[in-house]
């Protein structure tokens, strides 16, 4: 077994993982933080933002989003990746 194999297999599965920190491959945490803008706090950027524990949205088995760490953002994916298809 590779060295990268051994790391991923004894990395912690937690239910929150923070800010940076990736969680192990095919695990969706139950928390995540979010910058989080409430209905009582609408106003000035600064006091209208808070970063806040919220649950995560639990993904159907239908969608083709995922998460890249590398962008920090959800992607969209086309059922066949231009790489595989040879485009």
């Amino acid at each position: 077994m590779s060295e990268t194999a051994e790391v991923i297999e004894k990395q912690e599965v937690k239910d929150l993982y923070e800010v940076g920190e990736i969680p192990p491959m095919g695990h969706v945490p139950e928390k995540m933080y979010a910058w989080v803008i409430r209905r009582e706090r609408h106003g000035e950027p600064d006091k209208a933002m808070q970063v806040e524990v919220v649950d995560v949205p639990v993904p159907d088995s239908h969608e083709d989003e995922f998460l890249d760490a590398r962008k920090g953002a959800t992607s969209k994916t086309p059922a066949i990746p231009s790489w595989a298809s040879g485009a």
